[in-house]
């Protein structure tokens, strides 16, 4: 019994290196890592299908002339909020404990979400949440996070992050799973049913 088990040991051992493919066969999409001795993001290329992101509605915030920008309200000093409250009541943040808007967004430019590499436009905010939330970035390019709306054989197209999560307040709220309907075999049709009488 043992000299058989060897070779089938040593075969199944084998069999994921006879199945691989060559490198350059893949199609690739980045991996996002962090670099926590310069904390600065790094792209790296790893085999996964390619992703189209779906976008319903892409909101593009026009530039703000002088008079409207942060610096009007705000001095740039302290935690950027008004004593009174007074400019966006509609928005509160609780996305993390001590997050400011100028954390994401650019303090005269809010049309405009801040990064490490620089700026990127509203639309882009995954761009802006990988920087913080990269296994959850890894865990939807990889379709283990997130929706998917189609495409399971050919390209495959994915709710990006704000479509399931509001960038101030992200956490979703607790939902009762819903069952599977039950199927009665009784109710399956002559051609449906597995039954084969002889």
């Amino acid at each position: 019994m043992r000299r058989a088990t060897l070779p089938l040991l040593f075969a199944l051992l084998l069999a994921p290196l006879a199945c691989q493919r060559a490198p350059e066969s893949y199609d690739y999409a980045p991996a996002l890592t962090a670099s926590a001795a310069e904390r600065q993001m790094t792209i790296e290329r790893w085999s996964a299908e390619p992703v189209a992101i779906q976008s319903t509605t892409v909101l593009v915030a026009r530039e703000l002339d002088e008079a409207e920008t942060c610096a009007r309200c705000h001095d740039g000093k302290g935690t950027g909020r008004k004593p009174d409250g007074a400019g966006h009541d509609d928005i509160a943040i609780e996305h993390a404990a001590g997050m400011e808007c100028s954390d994401c967004h650019e303090r005269n430019r809010p049309q405009l979400l801040t990064t490490l590499d620089g700026n990127v436009p509203l639309h882009d905010q995954a761009a802006r949440c990988r920087e913080c939330h990269r296994n959850q970035v890894g865990d939807w390019l990889g379709g283990s996070h997130g929706k998917r709306l189609s495409g399971w054989a050919e390209t495959r197209v994915v709710a990006n992050c704000a479509h399931c999560h509001n960038p101030h307040s992200p956490s979703l709220k607790p939902r009762m799973p819903v069952a599977t309907p039950v199927i009665v075999p009784e109710r399956l049709g002559p051609m449906e049913s597995n039954h084969v009488e002889h």
